[in-house]
Formats: structure tokens, sequence, C-alpha cells
């Protein structure tokens, strides 16, 4: 399999056709590109399998800035445990977060505005939700650290977020895509920062195609305080409102 097989790869020159090694490969065996300070994987993680992502008719995007170092870990495990590409994906999304996410929508009403349950407490596979990222693969800088970066740095990842993810948030099959959920403040400032060759931002673009796009906390430990009062039921809905808006005095992304 290769890159091209589960992304358009409009990142680097060489990307579609990088090989994906098979189950049991280290993390260093699925970097398939370096620019400047950063190392990118063939690690895309998404709640479901890529052979189904193009029957997907989801209500709502929950999407990060890129996979990191837990990510990372988890997919080559779950990778090597069961042998499919597609299920190491899964496993990796979001990784122990998802009860956050959840949580976070539903108390700030947004699960209900959307017409969304959660009747499994998970992400995994779920019908109306697609999970994934700015920078679709896994990026790290050279040294392994995973601190938060900006794309708009890096023309690589630039690209991705342009070329790849502008298009799928507009695919014809996300005609019923109506929020997308933009996590932590790195992500946010991203997608209003990085610019389309119309000249709108990522973020205004998909607004022009009638999307809500909206920041939240990114569910991190960090923002433990954050998370917990956006899951709090009252406090969380009266600090956000559904055009999108967070209310600077209440909370603010992270």
């Amino acid at each position: 399999m290769r890159l091209c097989d589960i992304c358009p790869a409009p990142c680097f020159p060489a990307a579609g056709n990088f090989e994906i090694a098979p189950p049991g490969v280290a993390k260093d065996g699925l970097k398939f590109a370096t620019e400047r300070d950063r190392d990118f994987y063939a690690i895309l993680l998404n709640n479901h399998p890529p052979q189904f992502r193009s029957t997907l008719r989801p209500k709502v995007a929950i999407v990060g800035l890129s996979p990191a170092a837990n990510q990372i870990d988890e997919f080559v495990s779950a990778y090597l445990r069961s042998g499919d590409y597609g299920l190491a994906s899964v496993a990796g999304a979001f990784a122990g977060l998802a009860g956050s996410i959840i949580a976070m929508m539903q108390g700030l009403g947004l699960s209900e505005k959307l017409g969304i349950s959660f009747p499994s407490s998970t992400l995994a596979r779920h019908p109306d939700v697609y999970v994934t990222s700015l920078v679709a693969c896994a990026t790290l800088d050279t040294s392994g650290s995973s601190d938060a970066f900006d794309p708009s740095r890096y023309g690589g990842a630039t690209r991705c977020i342009i070329d790849r993810f502008v298009n799928e948030m507009l695919a014809p099959n996300f005609l019923g895509l109506r929020a997308i959920l933009i996590l932590g403040s790195d992500g946010w400032k991203s997608v209003n920062h990085v610019k389309l060759t119309s000249g709108q931002t990522v973020a205004e673009a998909l607004r022009a195609s009638g999307k809500l796009v909206i920041p939240m906390p990114h569910p991190s430990g960090q923002n433990g305080e954050y998370v917990a009062l956006a899951a709090d039921s009252g406090e969380g809905a009266r600090a956000f409102r559904f055009d999108g808006a967070w209310d600077s005095e209440m909370m603010a992304p992270r």
C-alpha cells in the first residue's frame, strides 16, 4: 500500500509513492519526509477505516492540529496487534481523549443541536462524526518533540491544509456536514491565518460554503479546567454561542 492509496498527499512531490511498511514497523520506518526541523510520518488517523470514508455522510468534523507522539505510539502498537492499517488508524484517533470531546459537545449543547447521540461513548466508527487533523499525517520535530507548531512555516503542512483538508471538508458526500470543531488554539490560529489562492482564510472559505467553524479547547491534561467548563451543561452552554464564538470572559480555547 502506498500513501496515495489513503491520502491525496499534496504535501511533498514524492509523498504519494511512499510505500507503507507492514505491521511491526517502528515509527521511523513510517517517516516519509523531513522539512526544516520537522519529520512527517505516514500515520493518518481517522475514526473510520480508509475504505469507508468516501461513503460517509457526517454531521460534524472534529479536527486536531496533527497526530503527535502519543497517537503515533498507539497507532504503531495497534498496527502490530491488528495487522490492519485502517483498524490502527481508528485506534489512534484521539486515543484516550474521546470521552472529553463527547462531554464537551454534550455540555455545550452541540450534540443536541446537531442531532447526534453517543450511545457507545466513543467516536470510533460513529456515522455522524468525522475525525481528522489539519495536517493529516503525524509530525514531530526532529528532536522527537510533540510540541505544537505553526503549519504556515512549512510548505508541506500548508499544502496539506489547503489542498487536502479544505477539499475534504467540502467533498460532495459532506454536504450534510454542519459544524467543524477545531481543537486547540494552535489549530484555531491556523484556520484563521492560512490563506487559499482566493485570498480567503481556511475558516472564511469553509464558512462561505455554509459550514460552522467553531473553536474548542484541546482535551489535553493541561486544559482540564477548560474541558470541565465546556462539559458542564450550565456554565459551558452559557459560555458558548452556536454561531461559533466563545465568550472571552468565560472561556477561551487553549
